[in-house]
């Protein structure tokens, strides 16, 4: 593959640590806003997709992520958790694209979060400024393009991931937006790879998940919680998408001390 240099020398760029963590994703999250900094992710594992407003990138292992200051970002799974290494860096990022896939910085990554260990808050980052030069200037990077969403299923997708509690289903969701559910249901699988009630199943479910890691609330409170009062039915859709119990579940992670 020939190097992007489409996107041709970048200007010096001075940069200041604000922070840096590794974390683990299971489900979804949300960057707000901050006039401070902007962040740079590294995905190391898992696959998924990034929003901001109703552009849509395809994540997986190896995608850089840049979150602009005045950005509201979503970063979402399809499937096993995200891996990641977050900076929160002081500085200009208006020259780079949202999602890019760098050549062989995995080990350059791992390297840039040991060294961040050091760094205080405020303090120059002159490594990250020497790393990003010579992945943009030198062209080792291949830009990925977003996918344009429509309003519909943007605003489809806004209602399953924040209202899963309440009793949607299809038709509903389709009288809400005035839409035919056929058409939401067919393009909502094109662009997500699966249809929007089985994402609602799972989003019920990764929500389950974490009231039982997090609370001592009953099988059958978590099920009402989550949007499905059917305990019997909570119970059969939970085995199904994690192969044991919700109480096996629970014990499962109090045995490993969380």
């Amino acid at each position: 593959m020939q190097p992007n240099t489409s996107l041709g020398e970048l200007p010096a760029f001075s940069y200041t640590f604000w922070g840096a963590e590794k974390s683990m994703v299971p489900s979804f999250i949300r960057y707000a806003p901050n006039k401070d900094f902007f962040q740079m992710i590294y995905v190391s594992g898992g696959a998924g997709n990034l929003t901001q407003g109703q552009s849509l990138w395809p994540i997986g292992a190896g995608a850089l992520i840049f979150v602009p200051p005045d950005s509201v970002s979503v970063l979402r799974t399809s499937g096993d958790a995200l891996c990641l290494l977050s900076f929160m860096i002081g500085g200009n990022c208006s020259r780079f694209p949202a999602v890019c896939h760098p050549l062989g910085l995995s080990e350059t990554a791992d390297e840039l979060m040991k060294e961040s260990l050091s760094l205080v808050t405020g303090s120059l980052f002159p490594q990250l400024d020497a790393l990003l030069s010579t992945l943009f200037s030198e062209g080792y990077i291949r830009t990925l393009e977003a996918k344009q969403l429509p309003e519909y299923i943007y605003l489809l997708k806004e209602i399953l991931d924040t209202r899963y509690s309440e009793p949607l289903s299809l038709d509903s969701i389709a009288e809400e937006l005035h839409q035919n559910k056929f058409r939401l249901s067919r393009e909502y699988k094109q662009y997500y790879g699966i249809p929007p009630i089985e994402f609602l199943l799972r989003r019920r479910i990764q929500e389950a998940c974490l009231q039982l890691r997090e609370t001592g609330l009953t099988v059958t409170a978590i099920g009402e919680k989550v949007g499905i009062s059917n305990i019997s039915y909570f119970i059969k859709v939970f085995r199904r998408q994690k192969g044991c119990s919700p109480l096996n579940y629970r014990k499962r992670f109090q045995k490993m001390g969380f």
